[in-house]
């Protein structure tokens, strides 16, 4: 029904609703700055949400810039904002510069979700993440140190396999920790005499029970011992174990950043093949071979 205002009965005002479209995108958290750039070829098809190496920081990106995946002299700048296809060489495309991401929707490179996100928060690219049950969007913290997708962005299927060897690698390393746990000495029995009465009489003989308490400590103390050098063979064993798996792993990831720069170098060199010799600086003609004499 329509309603007379009171400051003006001559005006009619009548209701109004207004509908406005919202469209969730699963990589961005906030507000966002993006750019052109050229991303280099031979890198295959990379998806939205990509993160890619630029220069260091207090160097510009500028169209003659390359973004690439590989870590070479370089560190992690900024979030593809498109899919693209390098196949066929480099190409230019949108990246995201700053602004706030989801961890989920995101895809790490060989450096591990770790150290993107901590060189990524140095350029004003935060990445974030949804705290559970609140819905509040925070800093992710305990990023796995392995690239791609992060196990929360996987099918159901293997989200549900990775959560469950995560669970069981936590409760296994919880069982080593308790079962390792040296347990504190059993102290000593109190001495019932002074000092000086021992002195002016001598020691009296120890009752049933101060014995056993005596030798339940020097067990108790046996033990102890025991128990911290196990402990310290243990970590010992697992820190070489540990140093071994490191160790193998930057081979690995040496000899792909190796891989993915002479890729480049060869899209470089398709990209802007040599020049052939100008007219008229042709070389000159390869002389005959002598001929032997008989």
């Amino acid at each position: 029904m329509p309603i007379v205002s009171a400051a003006n009965p001559a005006v009619i005002s009548t209701a109004g609703f207004v509908a406005d479209t919202f469209n969730f995108d699963p990589l961005v958290a906030g507000d966002t700055i993006s750019q052109s750039a050229k991303i280099a070829g031979s890198l295959g098809v990379l998806k939205r949400g990509t993160v890619l190496f630029g220069p260091l920081q207090g160097v510009p990106i500028t169209t003659a810039t390359l973004l690439t995946t590989v870590a070479t002299g370089a560190v992690q700048r900024v979030i593809l904002a498109q899919d693209i296809d390098t196949t066929g060489g480099a190409v230019t495309g949108l990246v995201y510069t700053q602004g706030k991401f989801l961890d989920t929707a995101m895809t790490f490179t060989t450096s591990g979700a770790a150290s993107d996100c901590a060189n990524l928060w140095d350029f004003g690219v935060y990445v974030l993440t949804v705290e559970q049950r609140s819905g509040l969007l925070v800093p992710m913290t305990g990023l796995p140190a392995t690239g791609g997708p992060l196990p929360q962005a996987l099918s159901a299927k293997d989200a549900a396999k990775a959560s469950k060897d995560e669970v069981e690698s936590i409760k296994s390393t919880q069982a080593a920790q308790y079962a390792m746990t040296v347990p504190p000495p059993t102290p000593a029995p109190p001495a019932m005499d002074p000092p000086w009465y021992t002195a002016e009489f001598g020691e009296r003989p120890l009752t049933k029970e101060q014995q056993a308490q005596e030798k339940a400590s020097e067990q108790s103390a046996e033990l102890a011992a025991k128990q911290e050098k196990d402990l310290a063979e243990l970590q010992a064993k697992q820190q070489k174990e540990l140093s071994d798996m490191l160790q193998k792993q930057q081979e690995a990831r040496d000899h792909l950043a190796k891989h993915e720069a002479d890729a480049m170098a060869r899209a470089e060199q398709q990209d802007n093949p040599p020049a052939p010799p100008a007219a008229g600086h042709e070389p000159p003609p390869t002389p005959p071979p002598p001929r032997k004499r008989w």
